[in-house]
């Protein structure tokens, strides 16, 4: 909002290495380790405050000139377009004031890991991760693990196993993101005469995102993969358990101030199926290769995203199913689609430079909730989003890449390509992080040559 004046910078340096093996008689041991170091600095300049109005109120006769001769901002006497007020002023106001800051973070991280080897029939990786950084002030040990178990000595079955856990790194923008938001403030007025009246008076309790914990993920996957005659098979369980996530917590319904803590939790699990051939297989005058995938995941959490309050919603209360509730209580949303099918069919011809590739997928119905922004006024005038129950459809997308490889010069190559997204034109939606109904994307063609040197 208003003109931003912004610049990055950063110093990164990485190293690791990688020793020779040690062996035994059946055991084969690999060590890698490595350290890096980086620091980032921002800077962020408002220039001058910006000023965003909204919510119309009517006039109801009143004037917007006060009885000293001053006008009041964002009032306005001449009737509004839709012919809905006869004269009107904006009761509410977000402030975004002059001011600049400066930002860093200096970040380093350690590994080692071990690859061991038992003949042909077993692979393992076990490691530790350690990461710092000058914001949070925190060491986080991450265990690294992988295991192959090769019962047959080959690659005709696989046993797939690992335990790792995996700390985020975002307290740099963070702390950025926190900074600059002190340099907002929202105002409301219910009457010309009163004058603005902040609503977020209770940023002297405002607790930075990166003084808290640091949110990790505990991932856990199980799986099988086999390669018999010309078909690759894999299927595999991954569960993921996120711990200490960053939530948005409305400390006062009524200036809405807010605060931050780690009380986010959500789990998912998540099975996917691969069916491949390995050779391509020769019909109708070109080669074709197949692959069949599916997924299906099963997610719970106790929130929808890190400021799932009246940020997200606009107002500290929702109206839904009859009744106003306060925002955070509301249903959360099922961003995830529950299930999904896919298939890619890629055709060589034998006798034309042309290849002609198939992406198709059948994707499963998502329960979510639709927002209407501002759609329930109560008795005191009041408006509020409203939210009601949303499922959408299963959805089919069939997109097509076709390649025609022209004749060139030695070492080079040129290739015209089509791509058709939604051959079929079907009108797919999808419900977006606020809860609102969007269309995607309809039939699209795209037309592009590479050439290649």
């Amino acid at each position: 909002m208003g003109a931003l004046n912004q610049q990055e910078s950063r110093l990164e340096y990485t190293i690791k290495a990688l020793f020779e093996p040690i062996e035994t008689a059946s055991l084969r041991h690999q060590f890698k380790i490595g350290a890096g170091y980086g620091h980032y600095a921002a800077y962020w300049q408002r220039p001058e405050t910006a000023h965003v109005y909204a919510t119309p109120l009517n006039l109801n006769g009143a004037d917007c000139q006060s009885d000293s001769g001053t006008l009041y901002d964002a009032c306005d006497t001449a009737p509004s377009l839709d012919g809905k007020y006869q004269g009107q002023y904006l009761s509410s106001k977000t402030s975004y004031y002059a001011g600049q800051l400066d930002t860093r973070q200096d970040r380093w991280h350690a590994f080692i890991e071990d690859q061991i080897h038992w003949n042909q029939y077993l692979t393992a990786i076990l490691g530790f991760r350690n990461d710092y950084d000058s914001i949070h002030k925190q060491n986080n040990v991450a265990h690294r693990t992988a295991l192959e178990i090769r019962p047959f000595g080959n690659e005709r079955l696989i046993l797939l196993g690992g335990w790792n856990r995996y700390y985020g790194l975002n307290a740099f923008v963070n702390e950025l993101n926190d900074r600059i938001d002190q340099f907002e403030q929202r105002y409301t007025r219910a009457q010309l005469e009163q004058g603005w009246t902040p609503k977020t008076a209770g940023k002297t309790s405002f607790t930075y995102r990166s003084k808290l914990k640091t949110p990790y993920s505990d991932e856990t996957v199980l799986g099988l993969s086999s390669k018999l005659h010309n078909t690759a098979l894999s299927l595999k369980w991954v569960n993921r358990d996120n711990q200490d996530q960053l939530r948005k917590t409305k400390m006062n319904l009524e200036d809405l101030s807010y605060s931050y803590d780690n009380r986010g939790r959500s789990a998912s699990d998540i099975y996917s199926l691969s069916i491949r051939n390995l050779a391509p297989l020769a019909f109708l005058g070109a080669q074709h290769r197949l692959a069949l995938n599916a997924d299906y995941t099963e997610t719970t959490r106790n929130f929808d995203h890190y400021d799932s309050t009246d940020i997200l919603t606009a107002t500290p209360q929702v109206y839904y199913k009859g009744q106003l509730i306060d925002a955070e209580d509301r249903p959360v949303h099922e961003f995830h689609v529950p299930w999904t099918v896919r298939l890619n069919w890629e055709m060589q011809f034998d006798r034309l430079p042309l290849t002609i590739s198939h992406f198709l997928s059948y994707q499963g119905k998502v329960d979510a909730l639709k927002r209407e922004a501002k759609g329930y006024t109560d008795a005191q005038g009041v408006q509020h989003d409203a939210y009601t129950p949303y499922t959408t459809q299963n959805k089919f997308y069939w997109d097509l890449k076709a390649s025609y490889r022209i004749p060139s010069f030695k070492d080079t190559q040129t290739i015209w390509g089509l791509t058709i997204n939604n051959v079929t034109n079907r009108a797919n939606s999808f419900i977006d992080s606020s809860g609102s109904a969007q269309p995607d994307i309809g039939r699209q063609f795209i037309a592009d040559v590479t050439f290649k040197f």
